[in-house]
């Protein structure tokens, strides 16, 4: 209840990794860059604005198809509940912005895939 749910689309920009939680749970993680592109009818180009950058945390399936199917440079769209979180890095105050993500897919405006599908068991 109560929680702040976005889409965000964007860029992976670093490498995947994997570990699990101390329930066992497998989390999949990865940063994305999310960033501002706005038409100047000016110059008739497309300047770069304001970067975001997120950590994004896949469990259990998600995670493992997010391994299976993405990199670095990917573009995506992540759905999931976004928050922040302060922690010390090197005797500084520090501020991450985190993605829970719910559902993570390739961004089809910027690429296109070729999906693979489990066949369906033949019923019984």
């Amino acid at each position: 209840m109560f929680e702040t749910v976005v889409t965000v689309l964007g860029w992976i920009c670093g490498e995947l990794t994997r570990r699990r939680t101390g329930d066992d749970v497998q989390v999949v993680s990865f940063r994305m860059v999310a960033q501002e592109r706005r038409y100047d009818a000016d110059t008739g180009e497309w300047p770069d604005g304001d970067r975001m950058f997120l950590s994004v945390h896949c469990r259990r399936t998600l995670g493992q198809n997010v391994a299976a199917s993405l990199k670095r440079g990917d573009p995506v769209m992540v759905t999931g509940r976004l928050y922040h979180r302060e922690h010390l890095a090197e005797g500084k105050q520090r501020l991450s912005v985190d993605l829970d993500a719910r559902s993570v897919g390739p961004d089809l405006s910027r690429c296109s895939v070729t999906l693979s599908r489990e066949e369906e068991k033949a019923a019984a």
